[in-house]
């Protein structure tokens, strides 16, 4: 008989063990940095309060506001401030808004040294090195601002333009009809953050900061070149104005 044909013996394989992939490990700086941001947006407040409602802007100057203090506490840290709002050219009107042409409305949040709500009365800085207040022409505008005696946090400014003029009879067209298209623009929205020292301090019973805070201006520049008095509205402008703060 022949012998059967037997397989070589192989020895069963065995399984290489592999190191288990450990997580890169991270840092004490890190974790330490991550837990205190997730504190610091547990822990931050924020109030909002309506600074400007419906106010109008006429052409004798600077109209100012300032916005109150939003708190009343002797100390708040890490203090961030954002105005948000909107700018509305003012509809014709013979008597309070009659200049068709276009025009810039200024805005400028401000503070007088030493002093968070002083008067904007000489806040721009003349030839001859004297300070004249803001009076709406073309020329106060190209002059610089008054910064011995001010700080401007912020200038920012709106181009508009007039609304159309209504139909004199119904047969007529549109007294001004180039401002009649629906590329024109009466209406601006704006949200600002407004530089504000981190921390606040209050005295007693006060809702202003006593150490900084600010005011808010607004002017315009008629685009014809002339001038506008008290009696001329053509823009109004509505504001909140948001606090974010955390305890002391």
């Amino acid at each position: 008989m022949q012998e059967k044909f037997r397989k070589p013996y192989k020895a069963p394989r065995k399984n290489k063990m592999t190191k288990p992939k450990t997580a890169p490990s991270v840092s004490l700086a890190i974790k330490s940095y991550v837990k205190s941001e997730i504190k610091r947006e547990d822990e931050t407040k924020q109030k909002t309060v309506v600074a400007i409602q419906a106010l109008p802007v006429n052409g004798a100057g600077l109209n100012a506001a300032t916005p109150a203090g939003l708190l009343v506490q002797n100390k708040i840290s890490n203090c961030r401030l954002k105005l948000t709002g909107f700018v509305l050219s003012s509809p014709y009107q013979s008597i309070s808004n009659n200049n068709v042409s276009p025009f810039e409305l200024h805005m400028i949040i401000y503070k007088v040294k030493d002093d968070p709500l002083g008067s904007p009365l000489l806040i721009m800085s003349n030839i001859g090195n004297t300070n004249i207040p803001i009076d709406g022409s073309v020329f106060n505008s190209c002059l610089m601002f008054n910064k011995d005696k001010y700080i401007i946090k912020k200038h920012t400014i709106f181009r508009l333009n007039a609304q159309p003029q209504p139909q004199t009879t119904p047969t007529t067209a549109l007294l001004n009809p180039s401002n009649n298209s629906s590329k024109d623009t009466y209406f601006r929205r704006f949200s600002i953050n407004v530089p504000i020292s981190k921390t606040l301090k209050y005295a007693d019973q006060s809702t202003t900061p006593s150490n900084d805070w600010f005011a808010v201006g607004f002017y315009y520049i008629n685009g014809d070149g002339t001038t506008s008095d008290a009696t001329q509205l053509r823009a109004r402008v509505s504001m909140n104005a948001t606090l974010y703060y955390d305890d002391s």
